[in-house]
């Protein structure tokens, strides 16, 4: 056999063991973006957050109005507040990709792997 055939065999058998998934990667950013003068975020969201940094993953709470010294939103995080506007405040945003905020911790965490 040769050595892509191995390669092959051994994910093969991972995802069939490893309970039908195979993680490939963690998300880039993980960002709540919310507008701090009509929304208080639920305690839940911010120790999810911790919780996913602490995982070695990006994540940020975001003020929908945030800018930079020069009155731009930086670009480090221009669509991610895009795509959360769009999408509807306040959002949870992974991979570029807006959604409603869980309803629960464990809601939250699973949204993000």
């Amino acid at each position: 056999m040769k050595f892509v055939d191995w390669v092959i065999v051994v994910l093969l058998l991972a995802v069939a063991f490893g309970g039908g998934t195979l993680a490939v990667s963690s998300p880039a950013l993980v960002a709540v973006v919310y507008e701090s003068n009509d929304t208080t975020l639920p305690p839940y969201v911010i120790g999810a957050v911790r919780e996913i940094t602490e995982q070695g993953i990006e994540a940020r709470i975001i003020d929908d109005d945030v800018i930079s010294g020069s009155g731009d939103i930086p670009p480090s995080i221009l669509a991610v507040i895009e795509a959360a506007r769009q999408h509807g405040l306040p959002a949870l945003v992974v991979n570029g990709r807006a959604q409603n905020i869980p309803n629960s911790r464990a809601a939250l965490l699973e949204a993000v792997r």
